[in-house]
């Protein structure tokens, strides 16, 4: 018993050591533009302040608490984290006016679209408390102003259930009760809507991603005057139940509104995506995408 408690011991030291060679000699390579293969660099966590260079040459310091996501962007920068939307929301920030960050974790897409738009206005909305708190720290880590919303959003006011799997980060807290298998903690947070927050805080909103694991359909419902005017780009994770998300699908259909893919700005239907898999879209009015497609 001795012996095999000595040799995980021993196991565990020199994975730390190794990991901490690789870290720092990747470290001095990254400062000539060599990035590891995903495969090794996800294993060296960054834990602390870092910096990403935005395409205008802005310098956006967040924090990073040994999580993938802000992982992905120390190693790779701007484009770290889901490259084939980040290009987009970056270009959409670009045009200013109010952006709405739905189910933004730490608040990253935020902050990056703050830092790309200064004059913009930008609400991060988290409803898990201690993530929210990170977005605060990265609030003050980066002094860029982004106004951070400790509320779950979809098609009413008041409180929900949300269903949350613990531990220092959740990326897949959720208001769908079948969204996670495994255990899972429910309690009650505040919720809103984008029409109702919108009519209190007197945004037009022109950008908004959203990112709330299986309740996608929940926050369009509650966005039907924002999309009634027609100008507002959406950036969505579409992962919900297609029986849930029949009444989003009509109200965008309604008020002209596409959903493509972010790689070819090709059509997507959102009825025959199936239920809990990932897939990035574009919802875009109609009457812009001919221009889009051109510029690209």
């Amino acid at each position: 018993m001795a012996n095999t408690t000595g040799s995980s011991i021993l196991s565990v030291l020199f994975k730390r050591v190794v990991r901490f060679a690789l870290r720092a000699i990747f470290l001095q390579v990254r400062r000539f533009g060599i990035i590891p293969p995903e495969q090794i660099f996800r294993h060296l966590y960054k834990a602390g302040p870092f910096v990403i260079v935005l395409p205008d040459g802005f310098h956006l310091r967040l924090m990073a608490w040994g999580d993938r996501v802000e992982n992905e962007f120390f190693w790779r920068g701007w484009r770290g984290h889901e490259p084939k939307v980040m290009r987009w929301w970056v270009k959409f920030a670009g045009d200013g006016g109010d952006i709405l960050d739905i189910g933004a974790n730490t608040g990253t897409f935020a902050f990056i679209a703050k830092g790309t738009s200064p004059h913009s206005s930008v609400h991060a909305f988290e409803p898990l408390l201690r993530i929210a708190n990170r977005i605060e720290e990265n609030r003050i880590v980066s002094g860029v102003d982004v106004v951070v919303v400790n509320t779950a959003v979809a098609d009413t006011e008041g409180e929900c259930e949300i269903f949350d799997p613990g531990g220092d980060n959740a990326y897949s807290a959720s208001l769908d009760s079948e969204f996670l298998q495994g255990k899972k903690n429910s309690y009650p947070v505040s919720v809103t809507t984008i029409d109702e927050y919108c009519a209190q805080q007197q945004l037009s909103p022109t950008l908004i991603k959203i990112d709330v694991e299986g309740a996608e359909g929940r926050v369009i419902v509650g966005a039907r005057r924002t999309l009634e005017k027609g100008r507002c780009r959406i950036i969505c994770e579409w992962s919900g139940r297609p029986q849930q998300n029949e009444e989003a699908c009509a109200i965008l259909t309604q008020y002209g509104y596409v959903a493509l893919d972010p790689t070819n700005l090709q059509p997507v239907d959102l009825n025959k995506l199936r239920a809990f898999e990932d897939r990035n879209v574009l919802l875009l009015h109609a009457s812009e995408i001919p221009l889009l497609c051109s510029a690209q």
